[in-house]
């Protein structure tokens, strides 16, 4: 449980896509190539990759009856695992900012709960690393979870992006030695991203 104000590789499908949307061939999803933008134009979402990433794969698939999108990203260093979670609601809700900082840090505790559930050992939280931010004028939260994978310390990045009609999440892995300078070097596509 989070408390307090707002103030490797993946080996497994099932790692990347929800528990509850995961399916097996979920429809591609072709993202426009504007530059170094990348832009989904039914979702509204884009985002800019670094020279050399590129999208691996793209699908669409049912969360809970409202569509999703995860996008798998590759990269070149091959130092760790990044990916993209969207999510479009059918109709929106009018939110506070305090309504959606509250979202923001219920999504910490649902993803501590699936990655627990998805086995990932050790799975927790890291003391203090948890920053309120601003993304494309979305209110944002990123934290930073540890675990253990085949006896090695890994780190989850996580940036969750948040609007009344669509909640974004980036989410990349790697060896836990790995994690500053992957971090500096991803969060130009992070602070990239645009939702409606």
């Amino acid at each position: 449980m989070v408390s307090g104000g707002i103030a490797g590789a993946i080996p497994a499908l099932a790692l990347l896509v929800g528990a509850a949307g995961a399916q097996i061939g979920m429809p591609s999803v072709e993202f426009r190539r504007v530059g170094s933008e990348r832009i989904d134009p039914n979702f509204g979402v884009s985002f800019k990759l670094l020279p050399r990433w590129k999208i691996e794969k793209a699908g669409r698939w049912n969360d809970d009856g409202e569509l999703a999108t995860t996008v798998s990203l590759h990269d070149p260093q091959k130092e760790a695992f990044a990916a993209l979670y969207c999510r479009l609601f059918r109709s929106g809700e009018t939110r506070t900012p305090q309504e959606i900082d509250r979202l923001l840090l219920a999504g910490v505790d649902a993803k501590i709960s699936q990655r627990v559930r998805q086995g990932l050992v050790d799975y927790r939280i890291r003391p203090k690393s948890c920053e309120p931010r601003t993304i494309g004028g979305r209110r944002a939260l990123s934290c930073v979870e540890d675990y253990t994978e085949k006896n090695r310390n890994m780190a989850e990045h996580l940036t969750w992006v948040r609007t009344e009609v669509s909640p974004a999440l980036f989410f990349t892995r790697m060896p836990a030695e790995k994690l500053n300078a992957f971090r500096e070097r991803f969060n130009p596509t992070i602070e990239s991203l645009r939702i409606p």
